[in-house]
């Protein structure tokens, strides 16, 4: 499962970044900001240029951050509304399977690494301070540690339940509780 997320999450990054950078700087065949913010102003949106840069950005910082698994919940929401803007303003006129599946699916999956996270492979920060760790904002490894049988660490545990062999969860409720509560 973790090859599969880093495969989407490489895929559809580079293919948004890609028609990011076509709207910013007219790369990999696109028109550039003129050109594009021509086709904004026949949608509706004006200023068309300054649109069309807002929706390369998007696009092109989105794109990446979510290729390396960086901040992945601010980068899905980036094309997340990217999407519902292209959506709402160019394809959702025509009928649902003439022309919108494609910006739904790059929704949906956009969507679904916010949801689910960048998976095992992800870049990481490289600065530490003092004892933080960088753990994803959504779903990742550090969530599904704490899932169903997660019993805590056992320096938690107070030394006298540890030696009396108490389950951990029992004695760090005893230790939690007040003298008397649990009698």
């Amino acid at each position: 499962m973790a090859y599969g997320l880093l495969l989407l999450r490489a895929f559809t990054g580079a293919a948004f970044a890609g028609h990011g950078t076509q709207k910013l700087f007219g790369w990999f065949g696109g028109h550039g900001p003129q050109g594009s913010g021509g086709f904004f102003s026949s949608l509706g949106y004006h200023p068309g240029v300054q649109m069309a840069v807002v929706a390369g950005l998007g696009e092109a910082v989105g794109g990446t951050l979510l290729a390396f698994g960086f901040l992945t919940p601010v980068a899905g929401t980036l094309l997340a509304i990217v999407m519902l803007n292209a959506i709402a303003a160019a394809t959702l006129k025509k009928q649902f399977l003439l022309g919108s599946e494609l910006e739904l699916v790059y929704l949906v999956i956009a969507i679904s690494l916010v949801a689910t996270g960048p998976g095992r492979f992800f870049a990481r920060p490289r600065a530490r301070l003092g004892r933080q760790h960088h753990r994803p904002l959504v779903g990742g490894r550090s969530a599904r540690r704490r899932g169903p049988g997660f019993r805590g660490d056992s320096h938690c545990v107070p030394k006298q339940a540890r030696a009396a062999g108490r389950d951990t969860a029992v004695a760090a409720t005893m230790r939690a509780a007040p003298l008397g509560a649990l009698s």
